[in-house]
């Protein structure tokens, strides 16, 4: 089972800021109708997401199947070797902490590593926007938008199977 401190902990933040340019505003209080049309009332807007990330699961070649064991786990040297390294992509966890149980037995790792987590999400999304009233209940918005505006790669999972070749590695990225 996974407790309240495996589970991805998540921050979301947004803020809009009605820029001071037009008609009662700080700049341009003066401005004639044409030019606070195409220069007042704009807003910016910003959502930025932070989170944990997932716990990953670890796996092994498994030789118990038949014996009702879907899914094996490796041995573990230490959580500490486990994570002593700085992640990259290449390297997300130490792959040298881990290794294959003996055959017909269980290996010694939990089912979910609390310290061993997927990339948590870190977006920032902006929006630049203009309103203009043509009616009494119509209204036209200009709308600019962009989303991930720290180009930030949201990595998906490391491959966590004891035996693969790329174990310990990140070869793909996810859209959150």
């Amino acid at each position: 089972s996974i407790s309240a401190h495996d589970l991805p902990q998540d921050f979301v933040a947004n803020a809009i800021w009605e820029l001071p340019v037009g008609k009662g505003k700080r700049f341009g209080t003066n401005m004639n109708r044409v030019a606070n049309a195409i220069a007042g009332g704009w807003q910016i807007a910003t959502v930025v997401r932070l989170g944990s990330g997932l716990p990953e699961q670890f796996r092994a070649p498994n030789d118990l199947g038949a014996y009702g064991f879907a899914v094996l786990r490796p041995n573990v040297t230490s959580m500490s070797d486990l994570t002593s390294i700085h992640q990259t992509p290449q390297h997300w966890f130490n792959p040298a902490a881990l290794s294959a149980p003996a055959p017909y037995t269980l290996g010694s790792a939990p089912r979910w590593f609390g310290a061993v987590r997927m990339m948590g999400n870190r977006q920032a999304d902006m929006s630049l926007s203009k309103s203009w009233s043509l009616m009494e209940r119509l209204r036209l918005q200009l709308r600019v938008e962009g989303y991930n505006i720290t180009n930030t790669p949201q990595y998906g999972g490391a491959d966590t199977t004891v035996g693969d070749a790329g174990l310990g590695r990140v070869t793909s990225t996810t859209n959150i």
